[in-house]
């Protein structure tokens, strides 16, 4: 027998974790609150890994030292306005994809014979995507405190909790570096918060929500992954 949410009715109730119940508690959010503070959390990331700790402040260095000051200036303020819309377009960047993953989850659910609502789901997309700040701290953290002297390249090829330590960047394509990206401790733990949302908002096993979150969301981060390293390599 099935419930009005398309789930089959449950003989007893799931028990819950620390951490779910953590969740459940802290559930009757703002979300228009919540993804302004995720928009301005990832705003200082990107300051603090790009401008503070990176290279890409060296590149005003660079330009200053051209002869002619005009052109000097003029390559300054077209680097300025790249950076302002770097930062600009943060939030039509998270509304997409948590509007597309909200999507291929809700379409996935199909295929399971649950009825999830997309709002929902939406949201869950946007809670989940704390777990994708974890590698960043870590980057601020070893190259602030713990390894202050480094080069441009091992900035930039450093991905904290992922596959990147295990290839060679110059020797790879651009789709297995996008893979080796891909495959993080951050992205399991992504997954993991979304079957979490589900399993609780429906009351269904971890394993249930698991199944789900991987047979609907994983292949269309792989075709993804596949269409991005083929098209904008």
């Amino acid at each position: 027998m099935s419930s009005a949410s398309g789930f089959p009715k449950q003989k007893k109730q799931q028990s819950h974790n620390g951490f779910e119940k953590w969740i459940l508690d802290n559930r009757n959010f703002n979300p228009y609150l919540f993804f302004l503070l995720l928009c301005l959390l990832k705003a200082g990331t990107i300051f603090l890994q790009e401008d503070l700790l990176g290279y890409r402040a060296d590149f005003f260095v660079d330009i200053s030292g051209i002869g002619d000051p005009q052109a000097s200036a003029m390559m300054s303020l077209m680097w300025s306005i790249k950076i302002g819309l770097g930062y600009f377009s943060i939030p039509f960047y998270y509304l997409m994809k948590f509007s597309v993953v909200g999507l291929v989850l809700w379409l996935g659910s199909f295929g399971f014979g649950y009825r999830i609502g997309y709002r929902f789901l939406f949201k869950l997309a946007m809670v989940a995507q704390l777990a994708f700040f974890i590698p960043d701290f870590f980057k601020i953290l070893y190259f602030g405190i713990f390894s202050p002297q480094y080069g441009m390249e091992e900035f930039n090829a450093f991905q904290p909790l992922s596959m990147m330590s295990l290839i060679d960047v110059e020797e790879s394509s651009a789709m297995m570096i996008n893979l080796a990206e891909w495959l993080s401790l951050a992205q399991v733990f992504y997954m993991y918060l979304l079957a979490v949302g589900i399993r609780l908002k429906y009351d269904r096993t971890l394993k249930q929500a698991l199944s789900l979150v991987s047979a609907s969301y994983v292949p269309a981060s792989l075709f993804w992954i596949f269409f991005y390293s083929i098209v904008f390599a």
